[in-house]
């Protein structure tokens, strides 16, 4: 065993002007926990003393094993910084409460950073919550990148809560806590740790110790490193013991949260849509390692659907459109609902877009109770995609949801702000901040750059005879005949009321002449139809 990475608190921890403020910090720290978790009492001394008694069983020095000891006392003192109606719920988290649950391990490790005498105990603090074979939190760390430290005070945890009075799966007899222990070894718990207590407690049970004869359903109170009223640490609020393992989140559903809580991250940092579904696409390929992912978004008034984002497969489809009622995408939006097929051969509905596609999932992207678009995830195997990936994606695409209409609601605003409403062309403002930088680039490279201004004659007559509605009709014509007649590259405006602008990147005057001959010559030959009447 790696030893030497086990942090040392030197026996004179307590003493001297530093030990004493950092064993009045423990107190203090101990006590805050207290008033915030009343229910039960003495978890965190329990905690101490099982890991103090793995580590000696581990060969530890005493200077290590105080550490343990003291990083016990500490594990759950972030739960200072998660409210009350988290800690104290009997329920099943809801993902949002959960995510800010698993913040506790990070706060805890954050306050003990900052005394000097306590940061060496940081990470272990930080790192009790990870599996042994990865899906803990907050980090996803597994196996020796667990400090050996961190991996103890989780079995210790672990066998206290197996054992204490909670009515989150406790007591049991040590026997059978043992027995639970050995059967997650590998996977939640470091197996050399895992031995090492078995080993220890099996000796003090046949030596008669005084704590496992209280191990039969009550909850032992040793003596130790804190006092004899032994502070004690409620943390009925804080467990659920789920068939997979023992603790408060099963690595399903911290796999789960730890992609939800890059996907907010990403989504709440960027309000660029294209952007912002790229990334997403990326947080999914990497944390579930499924390279066919794709963000399809509805487009109501045209009746389809559109690749707005793909990661594999999914990459050279971007901007490719289908029917929104086709395939396995218009189900899920039919539906409101998930759709998994195993097998998409054996599926009538499964409208084909890559080759390589066996298993495909879909899951609606629902706001309100409007869809805004499907999450598309493939395999290349049959019956491909894990179940606890598809919950996985069940609570990405609530968060993507909210995050698209987010960004859609961000660009109609900012589109609004340089936009023409009448015309869909940009206005005036826009056409100036747009025209100084075409200007400067001109200048820089030496490009050709021409603008033209278009002066509507007779649009007063118009109004006049016919009304604003028909002279507005009128504009949006020659909006429509402007785009109709130049390139995605020309910048096209509504100067004024009457009046048009458009800036020609890249083009000579004879070009922009041509372009400018090729829209008179439309307008000139275009109608406008009045009443039923051209």
């Amino acid at each position: 065993m790696e030893r030497e990475s086990v942090p040392s608190l030197s026996a004179d921890f307590a003493s001297g002007p530093q030990g004493e403020s950092a064993w009045a910090l423990v107190q203090a720290l101990i006590e805050a926990s207290e008033a915030r978790e009343p229910l039960a009492r003495g978890h965190a001394a329990r905690v101490s003393f099982y890991a103090g008694l793995i580590g000696r069983a581990l060969g530890l020095n005493a200077d290590q094993v105080r550490a343990l000891e003291v990083t016990g006392l500490l594990h759950d003192v972030g739960k200072i910084g998660v409210s009350d109606s988290i800690l104290r719920n009997a329920h099943a988290l809801k993902p949002e409460e959960a995510l800010l649950y698993m913040e506790h391990a990070v706060i805890g490790a954050s306050i003990l950073e900052k005394h000097p005498s306590l940061q060496v105990l940081a990470p272990l603090v930080r790192c009790h919550h990870e599996w042994y074979a990865g899906g803990g939190f907050p980090d996803g760390l597994a196996g020796e990148s667990i400090p050996v430290g961190a991996r103890i005070i989780a079995i210790a945890d672990a066998f206290d809560l197996l054992t204490m009075v909670s009515p989150f799966g406790g007591p049991r007899p040590w026997q059978e806590a043992l027995r639970r222990l050995k059967e997650l070894a590998g996977r939640q718990f470091w197996p050399q740790g895992v031995e090492a207590l078995c080993q220890q407690v099996e000796e003090d049970a046949r030596a008669g110790k005084e704590y496992l004869r209280s191990l039969t359903g009550s909850v032992y109170e040793p003596p130790g490193i804190v006092t004899a009223s032994n502070i004690p640490i409620n943390t009925a609020g804080e467990w659920r013991l789920w068939e997979t393992g023992v603790g408060p989140l099963a690595p399903a559903h911290t796999k789960s949260l730890v992609i939800l809580y890059r996907v907010a991250t990403a989504v709440g940092a960027v309000l660029n849509l294209p952007q912002m579904l790229q990334n997403v696409v990326e947080i999914i390929q990497q944390e579930l390692g499924y390279a066919d992912v794709a963000v399809v978004l509805l487009e109501p008034a045209q009746g389809h659907l559109t690749v707005a984002a793909g990661g594999g497969a999914y990459r050279s489809l971007e901007g490719f459109r289908f029917p929104s009622n086709e395939g396995l995408s218009g189900q899920a939006l039919r539906q409101g609902s998930m759709v998994y097929v195993p097998d998409v051969s054996r599926s009538a509905e499964y409208l084909p877009l890559t080759n390589r596609t066996r298993a495909e999932a879909v899951i609606p992207l629902i706001v309100e109770g409007q869809p805004t678009g499907v999450l598309v995830v493939d395999s290349p195997q049959v019956a491909g995609i894990k179940p606890d990936d598809l919950q996985a994606l069940r609570l990405v695409s609530n968060e993507l949801a909210t995050a698209i209409a987010a960004a859609r609601k961000y660009q109609d605003a900012a589109t609004a702000s340089t936009v023409d409403g009448l015309t869909q062309l940009y206005n005036h403002r826009y056409f100036y901040d747009r025209l100084e930088q075409e200007i400067a680039r001109a200048s820089r490279y030496n490009h050709p750059l021409q603008v033209a201004i278009l002066d509507l004659d007779g649009l007063k007559p118009v109004n006049d005879r016919f009304g604003h509605l028909t002279g507005d009709q009128a504009l949006r014509m020659i909006a429509q005949t402007l785009r109709a007649n130049t390139r995605s590259s020309d910048v096209l405006a509504r100067y004024g009321g009457d009046e048009f602008a458009i800036i020609f990147p890249e083009t000579s005057r004879e070009g922009a002449w041509r372009t400018l001959c090729r829209i008179g010559d439309a307008l000139e030959h275009g109608s406008l139809e009045v009443n039923g009447t051209t």
